[in-house]
């Protein structure tokens, strides 16, 4: 079967091709007249404006995305959450201020792997969470680290990645967050949230109109299966109608707590 297809011309036969089809040679200034160039000047000064307006839109354009570029980078800098870029393999390609403390106060960890400022006892953690981030189901993934380095106390972090999809090579945009005292916080909570829950002695919060909360010794001291039956009852409820002096409880009891969030506590 034959090749129809045209073969691709040379320069010079292009040139001869165009020519032909425009049905003129070789310019011959020496024949125009005065309107002739007058005519080509004025399209010249045109063409040449036009590329002048081209030249300052292009160049405004650029001023904006310079402005635009200075704008975000001062954020990305001045924000009070760290930071992080992250290649394919782990290693820091940019931190703003605020992660750089978090890693190495002093030091720009960029160009090093962001594993060598996480602590041993983490590391399996981070090696899990970048594996993850390379699942194809996977572009969002949120753990928590400790730190490596010498810190009065053990920091912990909150990490926040994404994969950077409009990257040119693989890229990650990590999100740290100081998360320390929250946790020094939740320990502490655990802590008197075990003490309330076994102590022998009957514990209760109120506010000046009805209990709040429980510990189980208080549930078994008032008869009641659950703490959610245990709630939103008034100290009346568990009382006779009336006190040995013969006010109503429901009196009594409001008096007894209005005294106690007036002087810090009451006995009765």
């Amino acid at each position: 079967m034959a090749n129809n297809e045209p073969k691709p011309l040379s320069q010079e036969a292009l040139r001869a091709q165009a020519r032909q089809r425009l049905g003129q040679g070789p310019t011959n200034i020496a024949n125009w007249t005065d309107a002739d160039v007058q005519a080509l000047v004025t399209e010249l000064e045109l063409h040449q404006e036009e590329l002048r307006i081209q030249n300052e839109t292009l160049e405004h354009a650029r001023n904006r995305l310079e402005t635009a570029e200075s704008r975000y980078r001062n954020l990305f800098e001045q924000a009070p959450i760290g930071y992080l870029i992250l290649d394919g393999e782990g290693r820091i390609q940019e931190a703003n201020r605020a992660a750089a403390e978090l890693l190495a106060p002093g030091t720009d960890p960029a160009g090093k792997l962001l594993s060598g400022f996480v602590a041993p006892d983490s590391q399996d953690a981070l090696h899990l969470h970048q594996r993850a981030l390379t699942a194809e189901d996977q572009a969002h993934v949120v753990d928590e680290l400790n730190l490596a380095g010498e810190w009065p106390s053990p920091r912990t972090v909150r990490i926040d990645t994404v994969a950077d999809s409009a990257a040119e090579a693989v890229q990650f945009r990590c999100a740290l967050v100081d998360i320390t005292e929250r946790k020094a916080l939740e320990q502490s909570l655990l802590k008197y949230r075990t003490a309330f829950e076994q102590s022998r002695d009957a514990i209760m919060f109120s506010d000046r109109d009805h209990y709040l909360e429980g510990n189980p010794a208080t549930l078994a001291l008032f008869g009641v299966d659950s703490d959610e039956a245990f709630r939103d009852r008034h100290p009346a409820d568990f009382s006779p109608p009336f006190q040995p002096d013969g006010r109503p409880s429901s009196q009594s009891g409001r008096r007894r707590m209005e005294e106690a969030f007036e002087h810090g506590q009451a006995f009765f």
